[in-house]
Formats: C-alpha cells, structure tokens, sequence
C-alpha cells in the first residue's frame, strides 16, 4: 500500500503578490470614496453655515435700509450710507420729516475705521463705529472679505432700491468655495 499524504500547500510568491496588489487597489479605492465624502460633507456643512450667516446679516442691515429717508451719494459699491429720518428720541419721527441720522455699512477689521481693510461686517452711526452692532464673533462673519460686500442702489425706481449682496469664503477640504447670498431692500419714502 502506497501512502499518500497530501499536505496544506501554501501560495507561491506570486500568488501571494497578485492578492497583496489587489487589496491594495481595494484599499486605495475605499480612501478616495472616503475622502470624496469627507469633501462633500465639508462642503455642504460649510455651505450652510455660511448660508446662516450671511442672511443674519443681511436681515441685521435691512430694516435700517428700510427705514431709510435717502441713500447718501457717498455712498460706493462697497460702502452703503443712508440718512435716517430725525427722531423724537421715543422712536418716532419727527414731521415733516428732515435728515436724521446717518448711517453705513461696510466691512473693516477689529478697530471699525471705514478705512482699514478687513472682514468684520460693521456699522457707523454719524461716522463713529457702533461696536455693539458689529458681527463680530458671528458664525461666518469672520470669512467675509472685502471683495464681498456690495451694495447696488436703483435711485429712479419708485420706490428706491438697494440691492445687498454678501459673500462667505470657505474652506471645503482643499478647496475655496464662495456662497453668496443677496436680497433686494426697498426705502419707504
């Protein structure tokens, strides 16, 4: 009688190669879906926050736009100045009604001077910065640049429109994205 035993063989070299090759391809595959996942959830959760607040701050600007006699001609793209009607002080205006308070829009940086360059959203009332208004320690407001802020003004139509537009810069992986946000203000004079 013959005796046969046949063993446990193992893979030779190159079958061993072929397997680690491919779980290898697996393994890369998997990190570039999971890395695009990553990107895109980035991205939207970004999105949305930066969506949050640029319309806080366009709704923060809009009713004193609305509530606004005139738009001051030195008013530029990036910088809104209105003239407010006179107050009584009690929160009515005083009739007829003359040029009150003036008071603008733009970006700068922690001090609030309307000349420095900066990303802070800011509020003037007659030339002095209102550092109780300003977005400051605002979710997304400290991604604002100042390419990103423009007012449009529409003098002749009836009645008068100031276009705001706002933009938010965000980091989405390795990548910069823009979300912008506008909305159309209407004076009631």
């Amino acid at each position: 009688m013959k005796n046969t035993r046949r063993g446990i063989q193992g893979g030779s070299l190159i079958e061993v190669a072929v397997v680690m090759w491919i779980m290898l391809l697996c393994s890369l595959l998997l990190f570039a879906v999971m890395n695009f996942g990553n990107l895109v959830w980035y991205s939207s959760n970004g999105e949305e926050d930066s969506k949050t607040a640029l319309y806080f701050a366009i709704e923060k600007m809009a009713p004193t736009i609305r509530n606004a006699l005139r738009v001051d001609p030195s008013s530029g793209i990036t910088k809104l100045t209105v003239v407010l009607p006179k107050s009584d002080g009690l929160g009515g205006y005083i009739l007829p009604l003359a040029d009150g308070d003036s008071i603008s829009f733009y970006l700068s940086d922690a001090t609030g001077n309307a000349s420095h360059v900066g990303n802070i959203l800011w509020r003037s009332l007659n030339g002095v910065p209102d550092e109780s208004w300003a977005l400051r320690g605002t979710t997304g407001a400290e991604e604002l640049t100042s390419q990103t802020l423009n007012f449009a003004y529409t003098p002749v139509a009836s009645p008068q429109l100031v276009t705001v537009t706002l933009s938010s810069v965000r980091w989405a992986g390795d990548t910069r994205v823009s979300y912008p946000a506008s909305t159309e203000v209407y004076l009631r004079n």
